[in-house]
């Protein structure tokens, strides 16, 4: 099954984080981006059965590439970059700080990024592509009242006394521009933390997220009515600028 964005249904209620979503973006946004250079790529990963039929006659790939051009330029007009961006990410987060009840994320700051990748990339769309957020400190620490995290703690601790410190997240953001020659810059809009990967089970009282000029300058706490998304496209990839 052809993933993404690039060969999906354009009305659909938000993007998910996938490679070929983040792809159709940087698309999208270049206004030096060559579609007739890159009609060929298209068709190799998008249209592979036309492909592998034409690509050794240069009568049918000529009909196929003027046809295939139509296609992929529909798909670039019809992306919605308007449209609301869903990422599911796995959180590590280090030991509790008392003083500001919160747990610290261990990979965090400016030069976080979310990041996928795939042998889909072209000359034009490198193999891996880098989400960073310019308001990213929802991804700093990770709030929760001493009771709370002591029960979160004690309830993830292993028989040798390991402890499993992974905070799930569901996180909705809108991209905003390029970033260099393999980034996006985007916006969080909202972020749902959970204790489990299904994310059925809200993380503590401090439910969501939301940027302070939404939410009076305090963190939003809601109801548990977000509900997890029955068929998730899987987690995103956290790193940081210089290491993989």
């Amino acid at each position: 099954m052809i993933a993404g964005i690039l060969s999906q249904n354009p009305n659909v209620s938000a993007h998910d984080f996938t490679w070929d979503n983040l792809a159709m973006a940087r698309i999208k946004l270049d206004r030096n981006y060559d579609v007739d250079a890159n009609v060929e790529w298209y068709m190799e990963h998008y249209r592979a059965d036309t492909w592998k039929l034409a690509r050794n006659d240069e009568f049918l790939l000529h009909e196929k590439k003027a046809e295939t051009k139509k296609l992929f330029q529909s798909r670039i007009d019809q992306f919605d970059l308007s449209q609301t961006f869903v990422l599911r990410a796995n959180i590590d987060i280090g030991d509790y700080d008392f003083t500001n009840q919160e747990f610290p994320v261990r990979t965090s700051g400016p030069d976080s990024y979310w990041y996928k990748t795939s042998s889909k990339y072209s000359d034009s769309i490198p193999y891996t592509l880098k989400l960073f957020f310019k308001n990213h400190e929802f991804v700093d620490t990770v709030s929760m009242e001493p009771a709370a995290a002591k029960a979160f703690v004690q309830a993830r601790k292993k028989s040798n006394g390991y402890v499993d410190r992974t905070v799930y997240a569901t996180i909705e953001f809108e991209i905003m521009s390029l970033k260099g020659d393999d980034g996006l810059l985007a916006e969080a809009l909202k972020v749902t933390y959970y204790r489990d990967s299904a994310r059925r089970q809200p993380l503590g009282e401090t439910l969501v997220w939301k940027p302070r000029s939404e939410s009076s300058n305090e963190q939003a706490t809601e109801s548990a009515s977000v509900t997890a998304d029955p068929k998730p496209e899987g987690n995103a990839d956290l790193s940081v600028v210089g290491r993989r």
